[in-house]
């Protein structure tokens, strides 16, 4: 997916802008089960530091680590 900002939408939603939304810019699709670009400790449904699939969509992450492997 394209990033999506609150000026740019880039995600595949027909009904919403995802970035704005869940004020966070991240990769969007139609919209996210992970938004690691969310608001600390803010559990409202989808607008934190979440991870659907780890903890749910209403609880935010306390820390969050993103790496990038090089390629071979």
């Amino acid at each position: 997916m394209k990033f999506s900002t609150f000026d740019r939408k880039n995600d595949n939603s027909s009904s919403r802008h995802c970035a704005e939304k869940f004020t966070g810019a991240w990769w969007y699709n139609d919209c996210h089960y992970s938004n690691l670009a969310g608001n600390y400790n803010d559990n409202t449904m989808g607008k934190g530091v979440n991870w659907e699939h780890f903890r749910g969509p209403r609880y935010s992450l306390k820390t969050a680590i993103m790496l990038i492997r090089p390629r071979k």
